[in-house]
């Protein structure tokens, strides 16, 4: 490899990496700002459908389906509908017996899973709004108000996200997923004044129920594919931070390590069935699903074609031939202080939870050239935002 050929790739790798990461980023939450933003309204009357999709055990839904009741919205106007997983290990019956008459159960499609859970569920509703749940993230107050009024002041918005609140999770106080999460709010507000976003958050979102297609057998994440099937159909997709569901479940990190790999083999799920998405012509929003999505399951290729292409140029100058081994002292330096101190343990435990958050996407990589979509989990559903 010459020199001028292994700059060039190292060159072009870490161009794209800090264009997505960092230029893309910043011109959208500049660009944002300059946007108004949407109207939000409290509007309690129009009637509205709440969708809660599920497997988990029959006392913990009836918990929520308690606390969504309890919302600050006419009582009269609320549709409470359980739909019931196919696959659930637990009988309808007992579902019918834990959530009493609070709300309606029906029975999710076969052959069973999220989008077919969902997709019986959305057929059972008549309301005009339709909002979505999760079994465990708690709604605050007035959110369900808070969505529904969204989408009745702003008619150009066919859908729109709410937010999930990690304050008190294990995910808010983590060095690493903190940081990531409050850079995903701030780009996720930008990308809504500017058009829409293109993933809403599955615990806490609604739609007008007019713009829903019934979702393909085995989607992961029907909180990408049903956001984009409104953009693409000609309507916008808002955020409202006003309307926020909390999730008070502790994650440890391989578990967050399985979340992210589930959403990222989602996405690439979704580009094979809706190939058209990367069509700029056919997609509003496609510089952010390229640059903010498509970009994050690139980022360990591109980090792999930097360094190859930064050691075939310090080789062929001369410079150093084998400069990873350089980094040798280094370790064996820090082993010992390692043993000693524990802040440079957590400084050597974020470093290597940041190296396994960048095998996420070569394992979702994997799973999708293998064909391996079934990656849904009942512990895990909905609650990861794109």
């Amino acid at each position: 490899m010459t020199l001028s050929i292994a700059l060039f790739i190292a060159g072009a790798a870490l161009a794209v990496l800090v264009i997505g990461w960092i230029l893309y980023p910043l011109a959208s939450v500049a660009a944002g700002r300059r946007h108004k933003p949407a109207r939000e309204s409290t509007r309690t009357d129009d009637p509205v459908a709440i969708v809660l999709a599920t497997r988990e055990a029959p006392g913990l839904v009836a918990e929520q389906v308690v606390s969504l009741a309890a919302q600050d919205y006419p009582a009269e106007r609320v549709d409470l509908i359980v739909a019931v997983d196919a696959t659930s290990r637990y009988e309808l019956s007992e579902y019918l017996q834990a959530v009493g008459d609070r709300a309606r159960v029906v029975q999710g499609d076969a052959p069973g899973g999220k989008a077919c859970t969902l997709n019986a569920g959305v057929r059972a509703a008549r309301a005009e709004y339709v909002v979505f749940a999760d079994t465990q993230p708690r709604f605050l107050e007035r959110s369900v108000a808070a969505l529904v009024g969204f989408l009745h002041a702003n008619p150009q918005f066919g859908g729109v996200s709410g937010a999930l609140d990690l304050n008190s999770s294990s995910t808010e106080r983590d060095t690493v997923l903190g940081p990531l999460w409050n850079f995903e709010i701030a780009v996720r507000r930008a990308h809504a004044n500017l058009h829409s976003i293109c993933a809403v958050t599955g615990a806490i979102y609604a739609i007008r129920r007019a713009l829903w297609s019934p979702l393909p057998d085995g989607a992961i994440c029907d909180d990408l594919f049903v956001p984009m099937h409104i953009i693409m159909s000609g309507q916008r997709v808002g955020f409202c931070e006003t309307a926020r569901a909390l999730d008070a479940r502790r994650f440890t990190r391989p578990q967050e390590f399985q979340r992210k790999v589930r959403t990222l083999t989602g996405m690439l799920q979704f580009v094979s069935m809706r190939p058209a998405v990367l069509l700029p012509w056919r997609n509003p929003v496609w510089s952010q699903f390229v640059f903010h999505k498509l970009l994050r399951i690139a980022t360990p290729f591109l980090a792999a074609i930097f360094a190859v292409g930064a050691s075939g140029a310090l080789y062929a100058a001369g410079v150093f031939a084998f400069w990873p081994f350089a980094f040798v002292p280094l370790v064996l330096l820090l082993l010992p202080a390692a043993a000693g101190s524990g802040r440079t343990r957590k400084l050597l435990g974020d470093l290597g939870w940041v190296l396994l958050l960048l095998c996420a996407p070569v394992v979702a990589v994997w799973r999708a050239l293998r064909g391996r979509w079934d990656v849904w989990r009942p512990q895990l559903q909905g609650s990861e935002p794109h």
